[in-house]
């Protein structure tokens, strides 16, 4: 979650660091051409409401970077349909803008946290659960490399930080250790 929609929009629209940017979807807001407006809207609807300054959930959809397929629009769409039904944004003002860079690209997408409907702020409490299994069927519908569920390395370096935690007397040689 972040705020401050101006900044957020300078981000997406810089070029410094993308070989290409490219809007590539505004839904819902009054300023449907313009990404800076739109972006400074759905922030401040948040921000003018009292509940948070933090108006905005933002994520990045950045396939395999060791795959050389390219998804196509409507598979894009459809993966951000995909996030919104599992972290509850499905209808929410939403932004997305296309990045390539380094010949791959990935895709931002922001959406407003402020359900008019409700008057209250989505949670995203659980979102990072939400966004896995979004992971796990956007491979699986678009017929991607499905990446592993967990840290294959994980019993190991679970079994090296306890053996850390042991070893040392306090947090501070914990932390050097490790």
């Amino acid at each position: 979650i972040r705020g401050n929609g101006r900044q957020l929009a300078d981000y997406l629209l810089d070029k410094r660091d993308n070989d290409s940017v490219a809007v590539f979807d505004i839904r819902g807001t009054s300023q449907p051409d313009n990404l800076r407006k739109s972006l400074i809207e759905m922030s401040l609807t948040s921000e003018l409401s009292g509940r948070t300054s933090k108006g905005l959930y933002h994520v990045q959809i950045n396939p395999d970077p060791a795959a050389s397929y390219r998804m196509t629009a409507v598979q894009w769409l459809r993966a951000a349909e995909i996030i919104e039904e599992q972290t509850g944004f499905t209808g929410q003002k939403r932004i997305m803008v296309l990045h390539e860079k380094d010949n791959r690209l990935h895709m931002h997408v922001a959406w407003e946290r402020f359900d008019h409907d409700t008057g209250k702020m989505i949670n995203n409490k659980f979102s990072r659960m939400g966004q896995d299994r979004a992971r796990i069927q956007m491979e699986k519908e678009f017929g991607h490399t499905l990446t592993p569920e967990r840290n294959q390395r994980r019993p190991e370096l679970q079994k090296l930080i306890t053996g850390l935690w042991k070893q040392t007397p306090d947090g501070e040689q914990f932390v050097k250790a490790a």
